[in-house]
């Protein structure tokens, strides 16, 4: 795989892995997998290292102006379940 052009400071905590800020090639590798990439965790999520489906983030209701909850759409990555 050519070199990833999403480099940037990731938010994934894991020490030397080799997808480090390579957005594209880490949501490639844990989709394959069935997981989650850390990123999409909170800080204290991220930290439990538990990547997997059950754990994901979910998705949060949001207030609209007439203070009314709505929700938030979900994220469309296409992880296999």
């Amino acid at each position: 795989m050519s070199e990833c052009p999403n480099k940037r400071p990731c938010a994934c905590a894991y020490p030397g892995c080799t997808r480090h800020g390579k957005c594209c090639e880490c949501i490639a590798y844990h989709g394959r997998m069935g997981e989650v990439p850390g990123c999409l965790f909170t800080k204290t999520g991220e930290a439990k290292r538990d990547r997997s489906l059950e754990a994901r983030p979910r998705p949060r209701a949001a207030v609209d102006e007439r203070g009314t909850g709505v929700p938030v759409p979900h994220l469309a990555i296409p992880f296999r379940t």
